[in-house]
C-alpha cells in the first residue's frame, strides 16, 4: 500500500508540476503579449511632424475655401474652415522649434487667430467681406514664412481651383441620393 500512495503522490506531483509549467508558458506568453503592446508603442520612434507636409495641406484647404466662399457656398466654406482648424490645431500642439523658432506659436498668432476670425465673418454670408478677409489670412500666411525664415514661400489668392473635378457653387447639393 506504501508503494501505491507513494505512486499517487508522484502522479499527482507530475500532474501539478505540468500544470503549473503550461500556466507559467501562458503567463509568459500573455506577459510578452503586453509588453509588445505596451513598449512596443512607447518604443517607436514618433513621426516627426513634417511642416512642410502640412503647409500644403494648408494650402490645398485655403484655395478649395476661396473658390467655395466665393460661389457663396457657405457650407463648405465652413467645412474648409474647420479642416485647417483642425490641421493648424495639430501643429499649434505638437510644439515644433525649427532653427529656433517655435512654428507651433507661430501657428497659433498667425494662423488660427486670423482663421477664427474669418470665420466669423464667413457666417455673415457676405462675398466681399469673406474676400477681403481671405486677403487678410493671405497676408497672414506670408508674415509667418518672413518670420520662419520662409520669406520665398508667397502665397497668393487663387486663380484656378487646385482641383478642376469639384463643384463648389453647391448647386447640386440636395438632402437626396440619386440613384
Amino acid at each position: 500500500m506504501s508503494r501505491a500512495i507513494t505512486a499517487l503522490v508522484l502522479l499527482a506531483l507530475i500532474a501539478a508540476t505540468g500544470y503549473n509549467y503550461l500556466r507559467i508558458r501562458s503567463l509568459e506568453t500573455k506577459n510578452q503579449q503586453l509588453r509588445a503592446e505596451v513598449y512596443g508603442v512607447m518604443d517607436e520612434p514618433e513621426e516627426p511632424i513634417e511642416v512642410a507636409d502640412i503647409m500644403t495641406k494648408l494650402q490645398r484647404y485655403m484655395n478649395k475655401m476661396w473658390f467655395a466662399q466665393s460661389n457663396s457656398n457657405w457650407e463648405l466654406t465652413e467645412f474648409y474652415i474647420e479642416e485647417m482648424e483642425e490641421t493648424m490645431e495639430l501643429l499649434s500642439a505638437s510644439e515644433v522649434i525649427e532653427d529656433n523658432i517655435d512654428i507651433s506659436g507661430l501657428m497659433v498668432k498667425f494662423g488660427l487667430n486670423p482663421l477664427g476670425k474669418h470665420e466669423h465673418i464667413v457666417k455673415q454670408k457676405n462675398v466681399q467681406l469673406a474676400r477681403s478677409s481671405y486677403t487678410d489670412l493671405v497676408s497672414n500666411c506670408n508674415n509667418c514664412h518672413k518670420l520662419s525664415k520662409h520669406s520665398f514661400v508667397i502665397i497668393t489668392e487663387p486663380v484656378t481651383p487646385v482641383y478642376d473635378n469639384q463643384d463648389y457653387s453647391g448647386a447640386n447639393t440636395t438632402s437626396g441620393v440619386s440613384n
